[in-house]
This record gives C-alpha cells, sequence and structure tokens, in this order.
C-alpha cells in the first residue's frame, strides 16, 4: 500500500483552502535526532548520510545523493542516544533529489521502515517520548 505523501501540495498559496497546503499526513510523532546512517542498495552499494528526524513508521535522511521514490535499501544507524547499532529495510517515500540546491535546505529524503525489529522499535518509541515529554515541557514553560 503506497503511503501519502508528508503534506498535501494541491492548494496553492492564497487558495481559500490554503490550510491544506501544510496538513500533516504523518502516522507517526517524530523525534529530531542527529546520527549517522549507513545506506545498502544491494550489490555492494553503500552510501552513508544522517538521520536527521526518526519515527516508529519512518525517518529522514540527509545525503548528498538521495535515492529517487521508491526505491528499497537496508539501513544501519547508531549514536550517541543508541547502545548498539539498529538495522531496517526502508523505502524510499520522497526524495528532493531533482529540486534545486537553491530551493533545499537539506538534501535528502523521506523513507518509510518497511522492516524493523522489535528492539529497534523500542528505541524508537523512546526516542519520541522523551522528545514529545521536552517539548511538552517547554511549553508549560512558556506560559
Amino acid at each position: 500500500m503506497k503511503q501519502l505523501p508528508l503534506f498535501n501540495f494541491d492548494s496553492q498559496p492564497g487558495d481559500e483552502n490554503d490550510e491544506a497546503c501544510t496538513t500533516e499526513k504523518r502516522q507517526h510523532p517524530r523525534a529530531g535526532v542527529t546520527c549517522p546512517v549507513v545506506m545498502e542498495r544491494g550489490l555492494g552499494l553503500f552510501m552513508s548520510g544522517k538521520i536527521k528526524d526518526i519515527s516508529l513508521g519512518g525517518a529522514f535522511i540527509t545525503c548528498q545523493e538521495p535515492l529517487q521514490p521508491d526505491e528499497v535499501f537496508q539501513i544501519e544507524f547508531s549514536g550517541a542516544h543508541l547502545d548498539q547499532r539498529m538495522k531496517a529495510a526502508a523505502e524510499v517515500i520522497w526524495s528532493n533529489v531533482s529540486v534545486s540546491d537553491e530551493d533545499v535546505e537539506s538534501r535528502g529524503m523521506g523513507v518509510r521502515f518497511t522492516e524493523i525489529s522489535l528492539e529497534a522499535k523500542t528505541v524508537i518509541s523512546g526516542l519520541v517520548s522523551n522528545s514529545s515529554n521536552a517539548a511538552h515541557q517547554e511549553e508549560i514553560f512558556k506560559k
């Protein structure tokens, strides 16, 4: 089953449905992280990048040459907040590979996890929970 894009871009700014331009389509809350990732495309082809945000459903990965939508690959990631390397299978949902450099803040791609271990899910869930709690505490202290 094909995932919906992260945002609805059907309407143009100024349309009466302008709010639809930024309607969130994500199914899982995300945590902002920075951790290295190695991606294997098969046949011994490896790429490196960084995960910038992650959820139980997927991640945003920055890299020099993002893959095309629908490409499937294996990832392995780790970071200071992880005790060991985590592995998952993923599919590219969207990519900014064809967007000009001037129009891109971070070159990368949004991926959906197609297979992920229970251990990795537990770790990611903890990251998201900690991130949500921190954001909630910031809101409380702003008042």
